[in-house]
């Protein structure tokens, strides 16, 4: 069973080795967030796209997001360029919603837009940065999960960092952030 944004009832059922594909509109307003709960351990994966979405596809797998994660993602290099090729760089990061969040990036601390609140799961919020510059670090004093971005017409690209725990069982619980590109 595939639960979205703290529902009762289940969106999907769906056995071992089958998928499902989220409709995009469970995402929050305006380019929100999602949170997903399965009744079984199951792999989720985010799929970005650019302004033309027929084009440069990716998926980003995404970890069950709880209280072991790190406290920091460091030096996310160049987030503004790729091969010398300049995009429209940004993160989204997930933290705990009473936690303290700080970024910079090259040209010193960015000031943060309003946290956006996980539908279902209040413990959690997240962030949307766009227009970042060269490296990135981001720390918080609650979970952590940085997904980062960029975008230049139909070109675009992501990526997610997160911590894998060993030492603590696979949850079910994920929050997936961000819409497409």
């Amino acid at each position: 069973e595939i639960y979205v944004n703290g529902e009762a009832a289940p969106l999907a059922t769906i056995n071992a080795g089958d998928f499902f594909a989220i409709p995009e509109g469970n995402y929050g307003a305006g380019r929100g967030n999602m949170y997903i709960r399965t009744s079984n351990p199951s792999y989720v994966y985010q799929m970005l796209s650019s302004t033309n979405r027929n084009v440069n596809l990716s998926l980003n797998f995404l970890p069950p997001i709880n209280c072991f994660q790190p406290r920091e993602v460091n030096n996310i290099a160049s987030v503004d360029q790729i091969g010398g090729v300049q995009f429209n760089g940004g993160i989204i990061l997930v933290t705990t919603s009473v936690a303290e969040v700080e970024v910079e990036d090259d040209n010193g601390a960015v000031v943060l837009p309003a946290a956006t609140p996980v539908p279902g799961r209040p413990a959690f919020s997240s962030y949307r940065i766009n227009g970042l510059e060269g490296s990135v670090r981001v720390t918080s004093d609650g979970a952590l999960q940085v997904g980062v971005f960029g975008q230049s017409g139909a070109r675009g690209w992501a990526g997610y960092y997160a911590g894998f725990p060993t030492d603590v069982p696979f949850l079910t619980q994920i929050a997936m952030v961000g819409g497409s590109g």
